[in-house]
């Protein structure tokens, strides 16, 4: 089984790039099980509703979004796709305070399993919210041009060792980066066998 974690701001595509990625291994004969948080059970419906607020509300989705987690490992442990992708996980420590996002990004990855491939979707704030305008869904505490500006400069803190994708391009770009970088996956993959 192969597990790639997708991480990025609010409108950076980690849902697009996610569903392309799998669409590239389901061509390749694999089967693929997508875990995005916060997902639409109970945990992942309380944890949106928080941040549709304000206060006490943001500490408690913090408690819910690692519930929604928890539960989603669960299932991967009992999955039997070959490839399993999560859409957010330990780098949502960026969206708490400056002086936490280092140490707690830290001791989620102490805390939580550490997945083959780590992928940052990077793109620049406007652009961000340019595709949170055209979703037309109820917006969210972190959906303002400045607070993506401040969680991407934190995620950025906290990407060392991930790939980076660029997706502010066009489309047609931003395949052709991931697919260098699937590619050189599988050579790592290849190299490890060996």
């Amino acid at each position: 089984m192969k597990w790639i974690v997708i991480e990025g701001t609010d409108g950076s595509g980690k849902n697009t790039i996610a569903e392309w990625i799998r669409d590239q291994y389901t061509s390749k004969g694999s089967t693929v099980a997508m875990f995005i948080h916060p997902s639409e059970r109970l945990m992942g419906k309380c944890m949106k509703s928080c941040l549709q607020g304000k206060g006490v509300k943001y500490h408690l989705s913090v408690f819910f979004f690692i519930l929604d987690l928890l539960t989603s490992l669960s299932k991967m442990k009992r999955c039997k796709a070959d490839v399993i992708i999560f859409i957010r996980y330990f780098m949502s420590a960026a969206y708490l305070p400056p002086k936490l996002v280092k140490p707690c990004y830290r001791f989620l990855t102490k805390l939580f399993p550490i997945p083959d491939k780590l992928l940052f979707i990077d793109v620049d704030p406007k652009t961000a919210m340019d595709r949170i305008h055209k979703r037309n869904e109820e917006w969210e505490m972190f959906e303002t041009e400045e607070s993506i500006s401040d969680i991407r400069k934190k995620m950025m803190s906290i990407s060392e060792g991930w790939d980076i994708v660029d997706n502010g391009l066009d489309m047609e770009t931003t395949y052709k980066q991931l697919e260098k970088l699937m590619d050189m996956w599988e050579f790592q993959r290849i190299l490890v066998k060996r």
